[in-house]
């Protein structure tokens, strides 16, 4: 009889150790959800800012080229104004 509250005793320590282990593997799991959730929503933030970022590089490359019509122009027209100022 003895034997048998012994083995009865060990099993019900081991069941004890494993839900432990249990509980403690259920909320490492959940932190984990969490973070891959946070993980997720960063991303999200990131790809958003990325998107942004290109649209302003594509007006900043778009006002270099007006920029730069401009100027060729203006000097179009400054040789325009020297030529007739030298003309007369």
């Amino acid at each position: 009889m003895l034997k048998a509250q012994r083995i009865k005793q060990e099993a019900e320590d081991l069941l004890a150790d494993n839900e432990s282990l249990l509980d403690d593997l259920r909320d490492q799991i959940e932190d984990t959800k969490e973070l891959l959730e946070r993980g997720h929503h960063q991303q999200q933030i990131a790809e958003e800012l990325l998107a942004d970022t290109d649209v302003a590089k594509a007006k900043a490359e778009e006002a270099v080229s007006r920029g730069d019509e401009i100027l060729k122009t203006a000097k179009k027209t400054l040789r325009t104004l020297q030529g007739w100022y030298n003309w007369m």
